[in-house]
């Protein structure tokens, strides 16, 4: 089945006929007599999309839109209407509903219509997903909006969210860009034109171009968030593969598509829907009904960047320490096996790198300071590491480096090189005074590899080299600290 589809219809009769038509379009059917009954099923049972076919007795429409939009991760709602004017749809579009499609309608629109509004929404499992990452990285706000709320208010430089962490409650504001639109048309003129009225009703950078200039034209640092895009004479064919071809091109494939039909070439609206265009208007060319839809793609556009933006952020968060920037432990250790699991590799030098007396920085100092402390010793430690070498941060006050193809002497001269020059810079506290730090280092070396059969295991390989550089480690410190230890042993 390509959707669950919850179908509010009063009449009874008319509740078997929508029945069997989703049902010969593959869409499983749940049905509702009313408002309430619709809600009582929400509650029960997960559906994809809400398709109102006539008036609720129970509840006024604006109510049902509003209560849904009160749902967290509510389905879209299509609303099919048999006024179907301009001031109608306008209405319906800004109380939040996802199209207003005409009563009678054709089983090809239709059903192309409810595919693309399944498709465009998010799985629960990319919900899950934004909900684990807005945890990692606090930004959760907006990430679980639908379309249901009002389009034009969509437009606010910031949205506020608040996450809860014990007791507190900490408001997480994310900056939000104008919408990028570019409206298409073969005609200048008329491109022209609706650029000037939708200036009217969008604060979004408008820019118009001739459609096949999509594809043609000068690379865009920043790609438009939406595309208008019309199927009309003289070669609405050709207009139909240009959406194909975007959906193909980088930059522009995740941008929203809408598509403006002109009459006459209804037949076309199902093809385009069905290419990947997130929503169509049929031979309309009113201004406000036309900003309204680009506000909603927009709004879902941000939705979907926001997202993006908030899983690349939760994986950094997953893999690095939040106060050095450098890997975490898990991340480090991660990576050093994946060097040690090479079968055919050059020898491999691991250093354990700790601060001398740390705690009497943070005793004396303040843990301000120590942090201070860490964080400059983790920048002059990635700026000293070779390109291809590891660095975390795998203790408090200690750091992993290792050294792919590098040899025992090569390791030596800059494990020493490190330890004399950390020692020579002093460290800059936040209160503007100045402390010398020292370290130590343990080293290991790994032999190399040759992919033979008896190749020992990657597991055991890490977990001896690091028994080894901590023993060094240890034998650093004991012998007087700010120096340099090797393991004579080889893992």
């Amino acid at each position: 089945m390509p959707g669950k589809i919850l179908v509010v219809e009063a009449i009874a009769t008319n509740r078997i006929v929508i029945r069997a038509r989703l049902t010969s379009g593959l869409f499983n059917v749940l049905l509702a007599a009313s408002a309430q009954e619709a809600m009582e099923v929400l509650d029960c049972d997960a559906c994809d999309l809400i398709l109102v076919n006539s008036i609720l007795y129970d509840m006024p429409l604006r109510r049902f839109c509003r209560k849904l939009q009160q749902r967290e991760n509510c389905p879209p709602l299509i609303i099919l209407q048999p006024e179907n004017s301009a001031e109608k749809r306008r209405k319906l579009l800004q109380w939040g509903a996802e199209d207003v499609l005409p009563r009678p309608i054709g089983d090809d629109l239709l059903f192309a219509r409810l595919r693309a509004a399944i498709r465009d929404r998010p799985t629960p499992d990319e919900v899950a997903l934004a909900r684990a990452a807005g945890e990692v990285t606090g930004k959760t706000a907006g990430l679980f909006e639908e379309a249901g709320r009002p389009p034009l208010d969509v437009w606010s430089q910031t949205q506020a969210a608040t996450r809860m962490l014990g007791n507190r409650s900490v408001g997480i504001r994310i900056h939000r860009e104008r919408p990028r639109i570019q409206v298409t048309h073969p005609d200048a003129h008329t491109a022209a034109l609706w650029q000037h009225q939708l200036a009217f009703h969008l604060q979004a950078d408008l820019t118009k171009d001739h459609p096949e200039n999509l594809l043609n034209g000068p690379h865009q640092a920043k790609p438009p968030d939406c595309i208008v895009l019309p199927i009309c004479d003289p070669i609405p064919r050709q207009q139909l593969r240009l959406l194909t071809t975007l959906r193909a091109k980088p930059g522009l494939r995740r941008a929203q598509v809408l598509v403006v039909v002109q009459q006459g070439h209804e037949n076309l609206a199902a093809e385009a829907l069905d290419l990947g265009a997130q929503d169509v208007m049929l031979h309309i060319t009113d201004a406000q009904e036309m900003a309204l839809r680009l506000s909603k793609l927009s709004h879902r556009k941000w939705r979907q960047d926001l997202l993006q933006a908030s899983l690349k952020e939760g994986l950094a968060a997953a893999i690095t320490d939040p106060l050095t920037g450098v890997s975490n432990r898990r991340h480090g250790m991660l990576q050093l096996a994946d060097v040690l699991a090479d079968p055919v590799r050059q020898p491999v030098a691991l250093a354990l790198l700790d601060i001398d007396h740390f705690k009497h920085v943070n005793d004396l100092h303040g843990h301000d300071a120590g942090d201070a402390v860490l964080v400059d010793l983790a920048q002059r430690l990635r700026a000293a590491v070779p390109d291809g070498a590891l660095l975390a941060r795998i203790g408090g006050e200690e750091f992993l480096i290792a050294l792919p193809s590098t040899q025992d002497l090569g390791a030596q001269r800059f494990a020493r090189t490190l330890c004399r020059d950390i020692a020579a810079r002093p460290f800059d506290l936040p209160d503007g005074s100045q402390i010398r730090v020292t370290v130590s280092l343990g080293l290991a070396m790994s032999e190399a590899t040759t992919g033979d059969a008896d190749a020992g295991d990657p597991s055991r390989d890490l977990s001896r080299l690091m028994k080894r550089a901590d023993q060094a480690l240890y034998r650093a410190k004991a012998a007087g600290r700010n120096q340099v230890n090797l393991s004579q042993s080889v893992a």
